[in-house]
């Protein structure tokens, strides 16, 4: 191991505690960071992956339809074997 792996890895430390000294700094002293409502504003414009799954597994699983299948299955298991004498 030679003696330039601990400096490099010293100088990646103090440069990563410098960069967040200035964010500490900045967000003390406005609201918002500079380019954080930009960043929003094209982060929620983006469609979400996977958004026709989640409108499927969000109708199928919807109060209605389970309180239908559980009465249809109920009514079904009911005619199956609880037949009269």
């Amino acid at each position: 191991m030679s003696i330039r792996t601990p400096v490099r890895v010293l100088a990646l430390w103090v440069t990563l505690l410098a960069g967040s000294l200035a964010l500490v700094l900045l967000a003390a002293t406005n609201d918002t960071l500079p380019g954080d409502e930009a960043i929003t504003e094209w982060m929620q414009e983006q469609p979400l992956p996977g958004q026709d799954l989640s409108d499927l597994v969000r109708a199928v699983t919807s109060t209605e339809v389970v309180l239908a299948t559980g009465a249809a299955v109920s009514l079904i298991l009911f005619a199956a074997f609880c037949r009269g004498p």
